[in-house]
Order: C-alpha cells, then structure tokens, then sequence
C-alpha cells in the first residue's frame, strides 16, 4: 500500500506540498511509532522549510522563535508518532500525520 506522509501542523491538514510517498506492507493506526529513513527526514525538512510560518512548531529551540524561524534549524528527526491517518475517497490514497508527541 501506498502511504501518503504528512507533518502535522495547525495551518493546514494533510499539507499535500510536504510529503513523502512509501509503500508499506500495512496502514499504521494512530499511536504507532513510524521510524523513516534520515533521507526521508531530510526531504521532508527540505519541503518543509518553503514553509517556516507553517513548521514554525518543528524549529530547534533558540531558532528566533516562531515569530521569525530560522530555515537552518529545522528538525523533523523525533517525528515519528502517527497522530491521524485518513482514507481519500476522491483519489483512493491513504495519508497518515506525524508529530513529535
């Protein structure tokens, strides 16, 4: 199956413009722990950093704060609880969010 991965944030559910697509063998369910590859992780911070007032919540602390992140310190690395997952019947994927909670 197709997995659709998101990082959960308060602006935007199921942000489609930060997102990694992966086969897995089984849909996660909400609580499970999604370890992805440091490759991944880094494309997502990569996507994710078009975005600083959107993952302003994914910045190292003494990043400036949320008010004015700084790009370079993002870090998407402890994002690995499932916190939604959702099936889209308009395209038939499955799409599941990450956080650090």
């Amino acid at each position: 199956m197709k997995i659709h991965f998101h990082i959960e944030n308060e602006h935007e559910y199921l942000h489609d413009e930060v997102c990694i697509i992966r086969e897995m063998p089984f849909v996660p369910n909400i609580g499970d722990n999604i370890f992805i590859t440091d490759e991944d992780t880094e494309k997502l911070e990569n996507m994710a950093r078009e975005y600083p007032d959107v993952y302003a919540h994914c910045y190292y602390y003494g990043s400036q704060g949320k008010e004015n992140p700084n790009p370079e310190h993002l870090n998407l690395g402890d994002f690995h609880w499932v916190t939604d997952r959702c099936f889209k019947f308009e395209d038939n994927t499955i799409h599941i969010t990450l956080n650090d909670k």
